[in-house]
């Protein structure tokens, strides 16, 4: 936010439940048709800004397309996991000065992301891996 010039460990994650009651909102969950999730490229570690020493991405070369909010980010959370496992580094949810912080860089005490699961909670969507419906389909060229 602005006025922040250097990340703070003791700053708490408040998107957990901002999110999820921002898209409850009946003006908004009237209006959302179709999502897309813009996956050309997938910042995995160190984001948003290249002030991180352990900023990266990598070119997924992917574009998302779901009505239900929940199981998109949700499925967009397990392909972020996939590679980051991948590339040497725990999950998400394991990272955060309360689990795992070896660059000494965190931010948020968690690096949860879950405004995900609280959604699905709060019946905004799919949220239960098993129950999401997802297809894969590679475009020649």
């Amino acid at each position: 936010h602005m006025g922040s010039s250097a990340p703070s460990p003791d700053l708490d994650n408040t998107c957990g439940t901002f999110i999820p009651e921002m898209v409850s909102l009946e003006p908004l969950r009237k209006k959302v048709v179709l999502l897309v999730m813009d996956g050309l490229v997938g910042c995995y570690e160190g984001g948003p800004g290249t002030w991180n020493a352990t900023w990266d991405v990598w070119e997924r070369k992917s574009l998302f397309f779901a009505t239900d909010p929940v199981a998109l980010d949700h499925v967009g959370w397990h392909i972020l996991d996939q590679y980051r496992v991948r590339r040497g580094w725990p999950p998400v949810a394991e990272m955060g000065t309360e689990k795992s912080d070896p660059q000494k860089s965190e931010q948020f005490r968690r690096r949860q992301p879950e405004h995900v699961q609280i959604a699905g909670e709060k019946g905004l969507g799919i949220f239960e891996p098993g129950r999401i419906e997802y297809r894969h389909i590679r475009l020649a060229g």
